[in-house]
């Protein structure tokens, strides 16, 4: 236990892994290496505020992404527009489901989630209610942001 007290105390630098007692930091202020100059910790000023308004409109800017023209194609004189919706579709009626269901997944479900899900913890953490599902819903985010990274990997496989 006093050992996990004292691990808790320290910070590596993530250039050099040198080892620095963890700074108190007030809003705004930021940790360098005293080796390398590398950034160690950072409080960045209103960073709850600010997720919330990034989430708010990564919601309200994914309906026009989802909805609008992506790429538009000319052949034999005829200009066809489709959108990632129709891609969709287009996948599905061809017969393409996994594929269909992919994009889905990568396009529109998983960014939905995530941005939902980034409300919900600041919920959580302005209002402090409900800190049990708090926590589960803030490891369900990062869960996600490990699918979201590792997206490309399982399409190239």
């Amino acid at each position: 236990m006093e050992d996990e007290a004292l691990a808790n105390d320290w910070l590596a630098c993530h250039q050099c892994d040198a080892l620095y007692v963890h700074p108190q930091l007030n809003d705004g202020q930021r940790a360098e290496c005293g080796r390398c100059g590398a950034t160690l910790f950072e409080r960045k000023v209103n960073s709850i505020e600010r997720t919330f308004a990034l989430s708010v409109a990564g919601l309200i800017l994914l309906i026009p992404a989802i909805m609008l023209p992506i790429m538009g194609i000319t052949l034999a004189g005829q200009y066809q527009e489709a959108s990632l919706l129709d891609a969709i579709t287009q996948l599905i009626v061809k017969g393409y489901f996994m594929v269909a269901t992919l994009v889905f997944m990568f396009t529109i479900a998983v960014p939905t989630v995530k941005l939902i899900g980034a409300l919900i913890v600041f919920a959580v953490l302005t209002y402090q209610a409900a800190p049990v599902l708090g926590g589960f819903l803030f490891a369900l985010f990062i869960l996600l942001v490990v699918i979201g990274k590792n997206q490309l990997e399982i399409l190239e496989q």
